[in-house]
């Protein structure tokens, strides 16, 4: 059973350090994304976790190098109760070989819909089967997902929401996220359930506490450039390295 509050601390990543690494996983990143593209497989990369653990800055810094033509990002709707849950996301799907990363994605539309009231526990069991069902045919087909779940303590949350307050960047934060602070336990909860439930070979679910944003960012991107690597068998650091080589030369 996955306990969230096992990973509300982490290994802390000191600025000098992260930023040492940056720029080469960006790179690497660039790289494979643009070998996918080649191949015609398309990558899912869902950013879920609390509000405020830093998902939209994660996606800036993940997304910076990459070839703008080549990906979309896509945050959840409000969708169309006349229609399946899982009907918007399969109208969203990427085109092969281009890539998708989604801020908030099925996962946190079925746990709002829970908490909320809108979906009954016989509703919501419903709809992650029908995630499970929906993850395990693309990745059957030319797709594969990414899946990352931000987790920071309910105090830390509170705290980076005031202050983004006090700092005029109230912005940032959407209508409803203090509502997830006073539901934090309830949340924590079903966000438990989905993670345990759709932690599937084919789809794992990663989860990082996100105390710590270089610490935060550098697995992020670790974990994809190792990954991809394996299933493209492609050495990115070797491609880089020439790259830079034959820049040199020039």
């Amino acid at each position: 059973m996955i306990r969230l509050r096992d990973y509300e601390t982490g290994p802390e990543l000191e600025k000098d350090s992260y930023d040492a690494a940056e720029k080469d996983l960006q790179e690497r990143l660039y790289i494979l994304f643009n070998e996918c593209a080649n191949r015609g497989l398309s990558c899912l990369t869902i950013l879920e976790g609390w509000a405020a653990s830093g998902k939209g800055d994660a996606l800036k810094t993940m997304t910076v190098r990459l070839d703008p033509r080549k990906f979309i990002v896509y945050t959840e709707g409000r969708g169309n109760s006349g229609y399946p849950f899982m009907y918007p996301y399969w109208q969203s799907l990427p085109y092969y070989g281009k890539a998708q990363f989604l801020i908030g994605s099925w996962y946190s539309r079925a746990v709002d819909r829970h908490v909320k009231g809108k979906d009954s526990k016989q509703v919501f069991s419903e709809n992650l089967e029908s995630i499970s069902n929906f993850e395990r045919t693309i990745c059957a087909d030319n797709y594969t997902i990414f899946k990352f779940f931000l987790n920071i303590s309910r105090d830390t949350q509170k705290s980076r929401m005031k202050r983004a307050k006090k700092q005029g960047l109230s912005w940032i934060v959407a209508r409803g996220d203090a509502k997830q602070n006073d539901r934090y336990a309830e949340y924590m909860e079903h966000y438990e359930r989905i993670l345990d439930k759709t932690d599937a070979g084919v789809s794992p679910w990663n989860i990082i506490a996100a105390e710590n944003k270089y610490y935060t960012y550098f697995t992020i991107m670790n974990t994809m450039v190792k990954s991809l690597e394996a299933r493209l068998g492609v050495d990115s650091a070797a491609v880089m390295g020439q790259m830079k080589r034959t820049e040199e030369f020039a």
